[in-house]
């Protein structure tokens, strides 16, 4: 868009130096045109003065020779002055109309003094009453002369005019021209140094940023100011890759160590398993034949850390193996209600008020998800409890295509390293922790193509688990 503006720009200033040049030579044309007319014009009333003078010389000879035999060639005259005048009036009526029509009159006044008063005496009148006849005609010839003049000093200075109007014409022009052309050149020079330095700066930090990311920051995140054109959305684009590359690794190294604990898991499982049930079987046998109170309860403390340890090997197991999914379309709403039942009935929320508001439905494996569930309210449930608290919230939703499920508690917050590694196995922030229940969780969501994150509330009040999962309807 800056690139079409600019040259839009450019094009519009050249259009614009195109139509003062159309306009201004139409103009130009226009004044042109006016001089031809006005030197026809001069050329007719030049030509008019002369048949003017020639009737006149006609007029004398037949006054002098006082033959009328030669009235033919008269008349021929007046015709061929006529004409001339007639020539005058079609050139030169837009220009001096006043002159043209007195001139007209003038020689048409002549004609007919002569064709009235004098032609028919030319034989019987006296000299002297011929030449005071004469000395009449000659007024109206000196008169029409005149007249003659005066149209041609006001063509002259009406072709003047044109002249000078036709010279401003190309002398605006030409600066108009200069004008537009040498503006276009300097918009388009200031225009490609802008831009030429706007597009270098944004290619240079999107060039810098991919060689951060080439060197493995995939931390690296691009800004680049100046609102929404084609290379602040490269820059977005790119900032999704390195976080999309960022959280491949992140599942690449863990399903790596996943892998490491699953071979040792898959190995030492089975041992483990085996004594484990028979320490187990031994410890109910003691119980039922042991009938000292002590012992019976070191009975139970064994039978508990045993299927405590049964506990740690079987989440050893679902960390490891591949997570095999049975999706069906479930209401997420009923699937948090039935984990906060089970957590209920085994006394593991106490005086803990779990709230549940929202719906949200999604494909998935009901089984695992409620696993999930019942994981992360138990931690809330804990945090809230260690807290000094009285409550945790669920709140789901489902939004473009996802459904969310927000676990909230009352606890207090997560330190950075917690939020960092809450999800890695074997890493607790309970002392009585193992660190395998969110690192189980975070797998089970993976297969589902999910998302789980930690993070502390906005409020400053707590913590919250939120998982994304896709929607049924966008399967």
């Amino acid at each position: 868009m800056q690139l079409g503006a600019a040259f839009g720009g450019v094009i519009v200033l050249f259009a614009l130096m195109l139509a003062l040049t159309l306009i201004a030579l139409a103009q130009l044309d226009e004044a042109e045109r006016e001089v031809a007319l006005l030197d026809h014009a001069k050329h007719a009333a030049h030509i008019a003065e002369a048949q003017v003078r020639e009737l006149h010389l006609w007029q004398a000879r037949l006054v002098i020779s006082r033959d009328a035999t030669r009235a033919p060639r008269y008349r021929a005259a007046v015709k061929r002055t006529r004409g001339a005048i007639d020539d005058v009036a079609r050139a030169a009526r837009a220009f001096a109309p006043r002159e043209v029509e007195r001139l007209g009159a003038l020689v048409g006044k002549l004609d007919r003094r002569f064709v009235e008063t004098m032609l028919p005496r030319l034989s019987s009148a006296a000299p002297g009453e011929l030449a005071r006849a004469h000395d009449a005609l000659v007024k109206l010839t000196s008169k029409a002369t005149q007249v003659n003049a005066q149209l041609s000093s006001a063509l002259n200075a009406r072709a003047a005019r044109a002249r000078a109007e036709a010279d401003r014409l190309r002398a605006s022009t030409r600066r108009a021209a200069l004008g537009t052309f040498g503006g276009a050149v300097l918009l388009a020079i200031g225009l490609a140094f802008y831009l030429g330095r706007r597009i270098a700066g944004r290619v240079a930090a999107l060039r810098s940023g991919a060689e951060r990311v080439a060197a493995g920051d995939l931390s690296t995140t691009i800004e680049l100011p100046g609102g929404d054109d084609e290379l602040v959305q490269l820059a977005r684009a790119f900032n999704q890759m390195a976080a999309d590359l960022g959280e491949q690794q992140q599942r690449a190294l863990r399903a790596e160590r996943l892998a490491s604990i699953g071979q040792v898991a898959a190995g030492v499982a089975h041992e483990i398993n085996n004594p484990l049930a028979v320490i187990l079987g031994y410890a109910k046998m003691l119980e039922k034949k042991l009938q000292d109170d002590s012992a019976r309860d070191t009975t139970r403390v064994i039978a508990e850390e045993t299927r405590r340890a049964q506990r740690i090997v079987d989440e050893l197991l679902d960390l490891a193996r591949p997570q095999r999914l049975e999706r069906e379309s479930a209401d997420l709403a009923a699937l948090a209600h039935e984990a906060v039942e089970s957590l209920r009935e085994a006394g593991q929320l106490d005086e803990i008020e779990v709230s549940v508001r929202g719906k949200a439905t999604a494909e998935v494996d009901r089984a695992k998800i409620k696993q999930v569930l019942i994981n992360v309210t138990r931690n809330a449930a804990e945090a809230t409890r260690a807290a000094g608290g009285a409550g945790v919230e669920i709140a789901l939703e489902a939004a473009e295509g996802r459904a969310s499920v927000v676990v909230r508690d009352e606890g207090a917050g997560a330190d950075s390293e917690a939020l960092g590694r809450a999800f890695e196995p074997f890493y607790s922030s309970k002392a009585e922790g193992v660190g395998l229940g969110l690192a189980v969780c975070h797998a089970i969501v993976d297969a589902h193509s999910g998302r789980i994150a930690l993070q502390n509330r906005g409020d400053g009040a707590g913590a919250e688990v939120v998982l994304s999962l896709p929607a049924a309807e966008s399967r």
